[in-house]
């Protein structure tokens, strides 16, 4: 008999921001990973996806956001291991201003297409592209 797989669920945002007519979404550094990818992360003890998709992108961009839509999901290995990141659309409420924190030391506002240059992994690109390149 096979041992039960265990997957781990987290969730993102695609943090949008409008200068005039072009939009640009944040995309982070994580210096502990060597990365550039999105906001995302765990759900902790009681929370919704939505109210973790909010927090980590506050905790990891310093910005505040509002939900627009959610899309589609990513889902991938890690070590072995399934993840799936539910990934919703998120405006930016205020200022869009960043301050480095204990994960993420950089952020950029890019354009969809510039990000999907930029990020590290597949999967994000993906994400970016199928959401806003079509």
């Amino acid at each position: 008999m096979s041992e039960p797989v265990t997957v781990d669920i987290a969730a993102g945002g695609l943090l949008e921001h409008r200068t005039g007519d072009e939009l640009h979404i944040a995309v982070v550094y994580r210096p502990k990973h060597d990365d550039w990818t999105l906001p995302k992360g765990h759900l902790d003890p009681g929370e919704t996806l939505e109210q973790a998709a909010l927090r980590e992108v506050e905790e990891e961009t310093g910005c505040h956001g509002e939900i627009i839509e959610i899309v589609q999901p990513n889902a991938y290995l890690v070590k072995k291991r399934p993840k799936i990141v539910v990934y919703y659309r998120i405006k930016l409420v205020g200022s869009p201003d960043f301050t480095p924190n204990d994960e993420v030391s950089e952020m950029l506002w890019l354009t969809p297409g510039e990000a999907v240059d930029k990020l590290t992994y597949q999967v994000d690109r993906d994400l970016v592209s199928r959401t806003y390149l079509g």
